[in-house]
């Protein structure tokens, strides 16, 4: 996981520059392509470990009993 992050801020880094570069060079198209690929990047979902709580409803605590009484 820390390898992914890491290599992903290194390509968003990378393509950076290449945009920096290439906007001082007058190559617009270049540029809007890098600076597209960092955006790329930076938006790209990391996966992560979530966990979900089911903490039940707030108005009707009775619901969730263990009793084997139903109405």
């Amino acid at each position: 996981m820390t390898r992914l992050i890491i290599s992903m801020a290194a390509v968003s880094v990378f393509c950076l520059a290449v945009g920096i570069r290439a906007a001082i060079q007058k190559e617009y198209v270049w540029a809007v392509l890098a600076f597209a690929c960092v955006g790329l990047v930076v938006l790209t979902p990391i996966p992560t470990h979530a966990v979900k709580l089911n903490l039940g409803t707030a108005t009707d605590p009775q619901e969730h009993t263990s009793s084997s009484k139903r109405p």
